[in-house]
């Protein structure tokens, strides 16, 4: 498997780096993030973009945390809690349709994973 190989050679190749060179770490985090704008809306796993960096979550969560001082996963869940605040403020979109545009399974999911976060439901957000 070609794909495979590909990114373990270039797995230990970031590792090497990064042991060499703090910008390489930089870069990476550089990296993650501008995938994290770009695929917020659909995946939420660290593991989704550890596999799109051909690393394992643990080194990107590693890594993540050296040159952020931040979890991985709260720089995700605050991207996507952003896009729903600006979503829902826009008011042009029901609640259930932020869900959807935001791929959760069920509005009542979000609605949890809102609440959660930001301490309102995402309507009381809306109106509030």
């Amino acid at each position: 498997m070609l794909g495979q190989w590909i990114c373990e050679v270039t797995e230990n190749k970031k590792k090497e780096d990064v042991k060499n060179n703090y910008s390489s770490q930089q870069k990476l985090f550089d990296q993650f993030l501008e995938l994290v704008v770009q695929y917020h809306d659909k995946e939420r796993s660290v593991m989704f973009y550890a596999n799109k960096l051909c690393i394992t979550p643990k080194y990107l969560s590693q890594v993540v945390v050296k040159v952020s001082g931040r979890y991985a996963v709260d720089i995700i869940r605050d991207q996507v809690i952003f896009k729903a605040k600006a979503l829902l403020r826009s008011r042009q979109y029901t609640v259930q349709q932020v869900a959807g545009m935001l791929s959760f399974p069920n509005p009542s999911f979000f609605g949890k994973y809102f609440r959660q976060e930001v301490g309102v439901s995402p309507r009381q957000y809306m109106v509030g």
